[in-house]
């Protein structure tokens, strides 16, 4: 990992880490809160680089307050998706192998994908991952005016547009846990073979976390077969923070 080892001086944290195709690229991204800076990835190229060179370091300035890129996937062709957080908002956005911003292929201006699903209360992504198709899946958290925190699952499309087949146009899909529940935290998604995507976080009830889960049909409809009513709450003094998915459709 050379190629990152000045990362933590550039950055307050560290959230994901993904390896391009050709496992000598590699795309990693932290949080930066400060004025001017916002979204930022570090890409390094083997080719490129000079031994102990740390690669090309992209700032993506948003909001200027709060901005937090929290999960990454990296196209076949190499492109690198964020995703996270900025002012509040849902943000996306795409950067091409030589560090620019893809202005015309992804989000509404700039490179940038910039949504207010909850209408001002604020909203995030806290994983993202690409389909075989090329659409992406991310899930976080969505505030709710009367539940609080909750899961929100939202599925874009190759240029990073909400991808209004799924949830009866809508887009995304938001899942409370409970009425006692005011803060739910989804860290975790995956798509099964089928389209159906699964989701992993947490619920907070009476002080203590459990093990939450989702999962919907590759509508957008939480699928009836699972959980109670395409949720699971388990009650396991834990977080989950981390998804994978088996071949028999089993997931861990």
């Amino acid at each position: 990992m050379q190629y990152l080892r000045n990362f933590a001086t550039i950055a307050t944290g560290r959230y994901d880490l993904a390896v391009s195709p050709s496992s000598h690229k590699r795309a990693a991204l932290g949080c930066v809160i400060a004025a001017g800076l916002g979204l930022m990835a570090v890409i390094p190229s083997a080719s490129a680089l000079a031994p102990g060179q740390d690669g090309v370091r992209v700032e993506i300035a948003l909001s200027g307050i709060s901005d937090k890129a929290q999960a990454v996937v990296v196209d076949p062709n190499g492109d690198i998706v964020l995703a996270g957080f900025s002012g509040g908002n849902t943000r996306l956005a795409r950067v091409m192998p030589n560090g620019a911003m893809d202005v015309l292929g992804f989000g509404q201006s700039g490179g940038i994908a910039n949504y207010d699903l909850s209408v001002s209360r604020g909203d995030s992504l806290r994983a993202l991952v690409r389909m075989s198709d090329g659409h992406y899946v991310g899930c976080g958290v969505y505030a709710s005016a009367v539940t609080g925190d909750d899961f929100v699952v939202a599925r874009f499309d190759r240029a990073g547009g909400l991808d209004t087949t799924f949830n009866t146009g809508a887009g995304y899909v938001v899942t409370p846990f409970s009425a006692s529940s005011l803060v739910d935290q989804c860290n975790a998604v995956a798509v099964q073979a089928d389209g159906m995507v699964v989701s992993a976080g947490f619920s907070i009830v009476s002080g203590h976390h459990h093990v939450a889960l989702t999962r919907h049909t590759a509508l957008g409809v939480p699928d009836a077969l699972f959980g109670n009513g395409g949720k699971l709450d388990i009650d396991a003094s834990g977080v989950g923070s981390e998804l994978a998915l088996a071949s028999d459709m089993r997931f861990a």
